[in-house]
């Protein structure tokens, strides 16, 4: 009830906005259709400043860190480059895409940072490999930092433009945030949410019981101050991921059911998007900020089919494209074309611990001694799939090497069993899940037969169209996990604290103190903090120990595949693509 009077709340307060508002303001209806914006006149060149003359003084009792700018990658000088050439690459993963950057979940992050700008970005300098990423000026030149880690003072860049022209103001950074966590913008994952929960006043933003954060003050055009709910060391990372990226929120207020066809963003390119389809084009921008872009048109087709994206690469249609599995075979011919970023992200299903018979540990841990993940990742998900060791994979710092993953034990796993209270009267378990792929299917049939043979368990599965409500809580729920961002605060406090909606909506309303007294002990560290991965580490062991989870794939390295004659590709921890504005197509042979 309280979420339906929050969202009215947000209605009528917009209503009443666009009803008290001047005559101009009220002629601006919405169109009937999604013409792209009409360019503004060009803003006056602002004064060249150095970013330290940019953003002024350093207040009292502020630290000031200067980011480092952007390193383009170096392209061949050998090479004959096409002229107005256009890039096509084939995007896949989940529904149909929408176009915002507050609900984006799926293939959009490869690109979204050069159409709605983020604060900052992480990337490699140059044509350095992705391990050499560091923290990098997006949207901002830098930030002032409190000794408590709570307040932020982020610095614009005075340059910085709308794709339409108008300057990008603090104001406007701070409605964009707001805009995209009012109910009736939330998606169920959270989006946006999961970086902008960590703001005073933003629980009553998500709530509808308020328009704005009181954790967001304008400071003056070019300065935003962020006040945190608790302290947060790496605060410019979580800035770095798609979610927050910058858009005109006016424009799309007033064109709300349109914009995302012609939205109003920040960066070299400005986006058109056919909802009918998925498809997207972006094209240079009429007013392209940071730089201009080497390649004037990218094609992003959308085909959630990773063999028909195959066939389109091996006929030379698709210049680049997520890979089917069978491409990860070192033998494969195409293996070649494969570029890795770090990712440490993969599936797993959620054992709730509030509900019979998962909520005693000795039944969470027979149901994952049963299986024997080793050989079913790479039998069911093909190459490159693995079973996940950890919470913390290879490629997050403070990844604990000693961890092998849970041991395919039949015999121990029926054993714990018969210790269980539930030993010789096993309520029924159902696994929950959203998928109808192959891959997926089989995977939980292959389950069902491990449990049945194993420990004489039956095991039912509720197959829920993607976007339905889940009809009742089941014991077994599949989710994924994984970080945006190379640090594992953010990661670990939303997939293990007892107060995550994450582990709220997956593993039960467990109340588990001492995993929660770990995490947060651990989240309080500073960044630099020397015993910060032991404290991580600690919190990992313990949840690990309590099976709250059953995990069964992991890619350590999210790969996407380029063809030999696209030049540029730069990628990173999470971003496939961070070198998108100076990619430029050579000869189209190989």
């Amino acid at each position: 009830m309280r979420r339906g009077l929050g969202l009215i709340f947000v209605l009528l307060a917009l209503l009443a906005t666009v009803a008290c508002g001047s005559d101009a303001e009220t002629e601006k209806a919405a169109p009937a259709a999604a013409p792209a914006p009409a360019p503004a006149p060009a803003p006056a060149p602002a004064p060249e400043l150095t970013a330290e003359e940019a953003m002024g003084p350093v207040p009292s009792g502020f630290n000031r860190v200067i980011v480092d700018p952007l390193v383009p990658p170096v392209l061949p000088s050998d090479v004959e480059y096409l002229e107005d050439a256009t890039f096509v690459w084939y995007v896949t993963g989940g529904p149909p895409p929408g176009n915002t950057p507050f609900a984006e979940g799926h293939q959009g992050g490869a690109y979204m940072m050069w159409t709605y700008m983020t604060p900052f970005l992480f990337a490699p300098a140059g044509n350095e490999d992705f391990t050499k990423a560091k923290l990098r000026q997006g949207l901002m030149l830098g930030y002032d930092v409190d000794a408590a880690d709570k307040r932020y003072l982020l610095h614009i860049n005075p340059t910085a433009v709308f794709t339409s022209g108008k300057p990008v103001t603090a104001a406007e950074v701070k409605l964009a945030w707001e805009f995209g966590a009012w109910p009736v913008n939330q998606v169920t994952w959270g989006g946006s949410l999961l970086t902008f929960r960590q703001i005073q006043g933003f629980d009553a933003v998500e709530a509808g019981t308020a328009l704005e954060a009181s954790g967001l003050i304008v400071i003056d055009d070019h300065t935003l101050q962020v006040n945190l709910n608790k302290p947060n060391s790496i605060f410019p990372l979580n800035l770095t991921n798609t979610n927050t990226g910058m858009y005109d929120a006016n424009y799309a207020m007033d064109n709300n059911v349109t914009w995302q066809e012609h939205p109003i963003g920040v960066g070299p390119y400005q986006m058109t998007y056919d909802p009918s389809t998925g498809d997207k084009v972006l094209t240079t921008a009429d007013h392209p900020w940071p730089m201009t872009p080497a390649t004037s048109r990218v094609e992003l087709p959308y085909v959630d089919d990773h063999q028909v994206n195959l066939i389109a690469y091996e006929a030379g249609d698709a210049d680049a494209i997520k890979p089917a599995l069978s491409v990860k075979d070192p033998e494969h011919p195409l293996h070649g074309d494969l570029i890795y970023e770090g990712k440490a992200a993969g599936w797993y299903w959620g054992l709730d611990a509030t509900l019979a018979p998962t909520d005693d540990i000795l039944v969470r841990e027979a149901l994952n001694l049963a299986m024997d993940m080793d050989a079913i990742a790479p039998a069911i998900f093909g190459f490159g799939a693995e079973k996940p060791v950890a919470v913390m994979l290879p490629a997050m710092p403070c990844n604990n090497p000693v961890h092998t993953g849970y041991e395919y034990n039949p015999e121990k796993a029926r054993e714990v069993l018969a210790q269980s209270k539930y030993a010789g009267d096993m309520p029924k378990i159902t696994i929950t899940s959203r998928s109808f792929s192959a891959e997926m299917l089989g995977f939980m049939e292959l389950a069902q037969s491990y449990w049945k043979k194993n420990l004489g368990i039956e095991v039912r599965i509720d197959l829920i169209e993607p976007g339905n409500p889940l009809p009742k809580p089941d014991q077994i729920k599949q989710a994924s996990w994984g970080s945006g961002i190379p640090d594992p605060a953010d990661m670990l406090y939303r997939f293990m604290h007892s107060s995550s909606a994450s582990v709220t909506g997956r593993q039960g309303a467990r109340a588990d103190a001492e995993l929660d007294a770990a995490i947060e002990a651990a989240v309080a560290l500073g960044f630099t903090d020397p015993g910060r991965c032991a404290a991580f580490q600690k919190a990992e062991q313990i949840f690990l120990d309590r099976y709250y989870w059953l995990p069964w794939s992991t890619f350590f390295n999210s790969s996407h595949m380029a063809q030999p004659w696209v030049h540029g590709w730069q990628s990173t921890f999470g971003q496939p693509n961070t070198g998108l504005p100076w990619i430029k197509i050579s000869k189209r042979e190989r």
